[in-house]
């Protein structure tokens, strides 16, 4: 699924990571230790291209493979309620087919735009997962679905963003799932 191959990074003088190689494969549970400013969340940003390695190379199997990654700190505009996040997450399948429609058209008038066919590839597979049913089930394993759909993200507990945020992820059916401390926030119950 994964490769890196002698990945390095420095910031400055410092090197953070130098000559990391190793590959997950389907299946595989890895966990990542290590004490603070060791790399972890270095290592994260560049398996999942938010940075770029100084040297080395990061090889997906397949290319566009789905990664899901839950950040320290997940950011979510706080001004959202609940519903809107899942929703814009979701996505709309009316929107959905409306904008595949558009891209259909432009490639039927330039087969050979590559980023014209990569958008309808990402619509295409976005439309496949547009099932709300899946919402609910999800949200219950996270004990979230008690909550009111309008309440503002903003007045969730931090325990309680960090499951949206897994929620979020898992809505997105990622095929590899990198997870950057995920119990931060959590309580014991949830945790166990």
């Amino acid at each position: 699924m994964l490769t890196a191959h002698n990945l390095s990074k420095a910031y400055g003088l410092s090197p953070i990571l130098e000559n990391i190689t190793f590959s997950i494969n389907a299946g595989d549970r890895v966990g990542l230790i290590g004490p603070n400013g060791s790399g972890k969340s270095t290592l994260m940003h560049l398996l999942t291209g938010q940075e770029r390695p100084d040297r080395g190379s990061i090889t997906l199997n397949p290319p566009n493979l789905r990664i899901g990654y839950l950040a320290q700190g997940f950011l979510p505009d706080e001004n959202q309620t609940l519903g809107e996040l899942l929703h814009q997450t979701v996505g709309d399948p009316d929107e959905l087919e409306a904008e595949l429609g558009e891209l259909a058209l432009a490639l039927a008038q330039n087969p050979e735009q590559v980023d014209v066919q990569l958008a309808y590839d990402a619509v295409l597979q976005k439309l496949a997962r547009a099932d709300y049913g899946r919402i609910q089930p999800l949200l219950a394993t996270f004990q979230l679905d008690h909550l009111d759909p309008d309440l503002p993200v903003r007045s969730l507990s931090g325990g309680q963003k960090t499951r949206l945020a897994l929620v979020l992820i898992l809505l997105d059916e990622p095929q590899l799932l990198l997870l950057d401390e995920p119990t931060n926030h959590l309580d014991i119950g949830m945790l166990e």
